[in-house]
């Protein structure tokens, strides 16, 4: 793996939207170089971000289909976790009847009813 070799360098990366902006964030931790007796691990970080963003892992234009309904599951997961506590699902419910009116009113929830389709 690649981060194995980078020295414990973490990288994040999550999308979120508010209102009608969506909002991808790329977080990456790193060792400085100073601190290390090989050189050039920052460069070799920058360049994985540079793949991680514009050369992403596709096949024939799409992501792998295995790795595709892997994230869907996770993220299936993570909303009915939501549901399942209770005082998240009830903000959520608030945060819905309140903005009932206006676009950002799902949040970055999907119903699960049409999770299938």
């Amino acid at each position: 793996m690649v981060l194995d070799d980078l020295y414990g360098t973490s990288l994040y990366i999550d999308s979120s939207k508010r209102g009608n902006e969506h909002i991808v964030t790329l977080n990456v931790e790193t060792v400085n170089d100073q601190y290390l007796s090989e050189e050039g691990v920052l460069e070799k970080v920058l360049n994985l971000m540079y793949i991680v963003l514009f050369k992403p892992n596709l096949e024939n234009g799409l992501f792998k289909e295995t790795i595709f309904n892997r994230e869907k599951e996770a993220v299936k997961q993570r909303i009915e976790s939501i549901l399942m506590r209770k005082r998240d699902m009830h903000s959520s419910a608030c945060w819905n009847w309140h903005c009932q009116n206006i676009q950002l009113r799902f949040r970055q929830m999907a119903r699960l009813k049409k999770w299938n389709a």
